[in-house]
């Protein structure tokens, strides 16, 4: 694969390019302002602060374009500030100095401490709130998304099954008393009592569904 291939891929766009370029620029202010108020009485000292200072300046100046692309201005220009005052300090003459209690101080070795002292925990702390922030704001998409769960089809309603109609009571009714207690095997008195309550053509169509109608000698179709 070639270079072009893997900026294509990367999608590395020329104000990605201007602004790696300047932070590379402005990189080195920062390292040697660390370099310059770190300790070097003894050689590990030396080791210790060179790779302190590059790791701190990435850190420095990665963090103004960390924060301008996660859309955090106030945390950008808070740190765009403190690039400022790290090239104050950086430009600062050696000759700029005061005593304080029988002491000599650079200026510009006492504002690159303070700025050492106050960047480095104000940008873990902004670093670690942004990120919180940021993974907060996905598990709240990622639940929306999950709730919002597709309508259900329409479903036609179910077409109402036909029920049969009604079988007419079988029509040996208007049969005398002891006919109708032949065809169902019951006593006069029985259908006697039916026919007081009302319930006679109840009965005969529990009884006996399927009786034949009356024929014109008065009888049902099985007796002649």
């Amino acid at each position: 694969m070639t270079i072009t291939e893997h900026i294509k891929r990367f999608n590395i766009t020329a104000p990605a390019v201007l602004l790696f370029m300047a932070l590379l620029a402005q990189a080195p202010h920062a390292a040697a302002v660390f370099v310059r108020v770190a300790p070097h009485g003894a050689p590990w000292e030396v080791y210790v602060s060179a790779v302190g200072a590059l790791v701190y300046a990435i850190a420095l100046e990665g963090a103004t374009a960390f924060f301008v692309w996660r859309s955090q201005i106030r945390w950008a220009i808070a740190f765009a500030v403190f690039s400022v005052l790290h090239n104050v300090a950086y430009y600062l003459p050696e000759a700029w100095a005061f005593d304080a209690f029988g002491a000599a101080l650079l200026w510009r070795n006492v504002l690159g401490s303070v700025l050492i002292s106050v960047s480095l925990p104000l940008a873990i702390a902004a670093f670690s709130h942004v990120q919180a922030q940021q993974r907060e704001k996905r598990h709240t998409a990622t639940g929306e998304t999950a709730d919002e769960t597709p309508p259900a089809p329409a479903i036609a309603p179910e077409a109402p099954e036909e029920t049969p109609a009604p079988v007419a009571p079988p029509a040996i009714a208007p049969r005398s008393s002891a006919d109708i207690a032949r065809e169902l095997q019951v006593s006069r008195q029985t259908v006697d009592g039916w026919k007081r309550r009302g319930t006679l053509e109840t009965n005969i169509a529990r009884r006996l569904p399927t009786v034949a109608a009356p024929t014109a000698n008065g009888h049902g179709g099985t007796h002649v």
